[in-house]
């Protein structure tokens, strides 16, 4: 009986150590991470022509003025109300270009011709993130992509001592040239910490 005694209240006391662990695990991370996040700079590997103006730039904002407007937001979900322990929401905002044909002609992806239309949506792309080595590194999982989805790939992020992180996407761009693959090198800094 004493025996049994000495485990439920050897239970009892690890089970509580471990939730105010995680309760204390959140609130660091939330202080850290949690929040949106404004675009300082994206640079795309290879020159491109987004803006159909003859011009080739690797700086993508020059290229396009939406791509100013992509942010990140970080949500720091508590153990309790989530469904994978640990797993966090990370999600990228970019402007996806949708190509309009005018007139009856047949669609050509190689080149762009004068008669599209290109619009551009501001499109989430989403998946489950966790922090690991003393929560200085993020870990991404698999992005959530639709099959129209212009987003390839999280290759790569990074978190730097300002708190400042770099994204590295692949995706497909609309450029003078048609639709183009690129690895895209992005920075964001936190603006606020709400959500």
């Amino acid at each position: 009986m004493k025996v049994n005694l000495l485990i439920l209240i050897s239970l009892l006391v690890l089970s509580g150590c471990s939730k105010s662990d995680w309760h204390e695990d959140y609130e660091v991370l939330k202080l850290r991470y949690n929040g949106k996040y404004e675009l300082l700079s994206s640079y795309s590997d290879e020159a491109v022509d987004l803006n159909m103006d003859g011009v080739y730039s690797t700086y993508l904002p020059a290229e396009n003025p939406e791509i100013e407007r992509a942010a990140l937001i970080i949500k720091i979900i508590p153990d309790d109300r989530t469904t994978e322990s640990g797993k966090h929401i990370f999600d990228e905002m970019w402007p996806d270009a949708h190509v309009v044909h005018r007139g009856e002609e047949v669609s050509d992806t190689a080149r762009h011709q004068d008669s599209y239309f290109i619009m551009y949506a501001m499109k989430l792309h989403g998946c489950r993130c966790q922090f690991v080595d003393n929560n200085a590194t993020i870990l991404l999982d698999e992005p959530y992509l639709e099959e129209s989805s212009a987003l390839i790939s999280f290759d790569s992020i990074d978190v730097d001592e300002n708190g400042i992180i770099t994204l590295v996407t692949r995706r497909k761009l609309y450029t003078n040239d048609g639709w183009v693959e690129t690895q895209i090198t992005s920075k964001y800094k936190r603006y606020t910490t709400h959500t």
